[in-house]
């Protein structure tokens, strides 16, 4: 049964930096909330949301239970998908949904910000 795909507001992100933090990582949760059309088929269970930078017009696709972005065109992640361990990514996922669930090192900004601060990334 194919889904039908809709428009709706969901919370993407990618990995930030710090370049100075005491005790703990430079890396953290960059989140904000943008509407993304999906879900897509991904393969092998996986679904995902896509969404565009209005400042580069740049594809993101976001996976549909984290919000982790994990690609840039439908093809590319569902190449990775069919190409990719099973328990790897199982892994990666609930790496991601123990990342997000940590409200002391995530930043969630507004997403003209976001855009902003992820601009240079292809």
């Amino acid at each position: 049964m194919k889904t039908k795909l809709r428009i709706q507001p969901r919370l993407i992100w990618t990995e930030g930096y710090r370049p100075f933090i005491l005790g703990g990582s430079c890396y953290y949760p960059l989140m904000t909330t943008v509407d993304c059309e999906g879900p897509f088929d991904l393969g092998k269970g996986y679904l995902g949301w896509v969404t565009y930078s209005p400042l580069t017009g740049n594809c993101y696709v976001a996976e549909d239970t984290t919000g982790a972005i994990v690609g840039h065109s439908i093809t590319a992640v569902r190449k990775d998908i069919k190409e990719g361990d099973p328990k790897v990514m199982r892994e990666q996922v609930a790496n991601a949904q123990r990342r997000i669930s940590n409200p002391l090192v995530n930043t969630e900004v507004e997403p003209a910000e976001f855009w902003k601060m992820i601009r240079g990334r292809a």
